[in-house]
């Protein structure tokens, strides 16, 4: 998963948020199998963010732009998990 300069590899860049988990990690298997260039962002991968943290998110965003000029996927994994209906669910809890 290195990429040289920005703008270097020509292939799609793909950022998955929770891709060192077991669904993330199937999904970037199958991005790299599709020819991706992906980038996993979590608390212990290759861009480290807490996603829970707007700060911490908004870094991570930088950083891939930064490191990769751009993100052209975006596949969102990471995830807390609340029972509850869809309509109980108020917005802080949406912000996990």
């Amino acid at each position: 998963m290195n990429a040289g300069a920005k703008g270097e590899d020509p292939r799609r860049i793909a950022v998955v948020t929770g891709g060192a988990g077991a669904i993330g990690g199937a999904i970037v298997a199958a991005l790299e199998a599709g020819g991706h260039r992906v980038v996993v962002i979590d608390r212990a991968a290759e861009v480290s963010a807490d996603l829970g943290d707007e700060a911490s998110t908004r870094g991570a965003a930088a950083e891939v732009l930064d490191r990769f000029g751009r993100g052209d996927v975006l596949v969102h994994t990471a995830a807390a998990f609340d029972v509850a209906t869809l309509a109980d669910l108020d917005a802080a809890t949406w912000r996990l």
